[in-house]
Formats: structure tokens, sequence, C-alpha cells
């Protein structure tokens, strides 16, 4: 929908689901890690949100490009945000 909003195409309207979980593993599994290792976050807590999780916020099997694009800023984040 962002998409085609930019570029100016159609698309149909829709309504978001309340009660959603999701995740954007990239940034929050290195957070995770570093945050269970300075005793900041119980690694069981952190495992039962990640099982609670809905969705992915990137990666779909559907539609594996954005999941691509978003490795590739792998070398940003680590060099900007230490990760």
């Amino acid at each position: 929908m962002l998409f085609a909003d930019q570029v100016g195409l159609s698309y149909p309207s829709g309504e978001a689901r309340g009660g959603v979980r999701w995740m954007r593993s990239i940034t929050d599994l290195p957070t995770a890690v570093r945050d269970i290792s300075a005793g900041r976050l119980d690694a069981r807590e952190y495992v039962r949100s990640v099982r609670a999780c809905d969705v992915e916020a990137v990666f779909s099997r559907d539609d594996p490009k954005p999941g691509l694009a978003e490795i590739a800023l792998l070398p940003y984040l680590y060099f900007k945000r230490g990760f």
C-alpha cells in the first residue's frame, strides 16, 4: 500500500487488525543478545515474547525482496548502531 501510494497508484482500502504482535528481527535479535548479556533482559522472557509474535516486520515467504534488502542494511546498522 505504501509503494502504491508513493507512485500514485490506487490500492484497496483496508483496516488494520488490533492486537497483532510483530517484531523486526534484524534489529531486535542483536539488541536482545546485548541486553541478555548485560543482565537487563531475561532470556526465557525474550523467547516467550518472540513465540508470541504473529508476524515479522520485513521478512515474508510471499515476498522475499524486502527481506533481502533488509539484509543489505546489516553493514550500515553495524557501523551506525553497533549491531
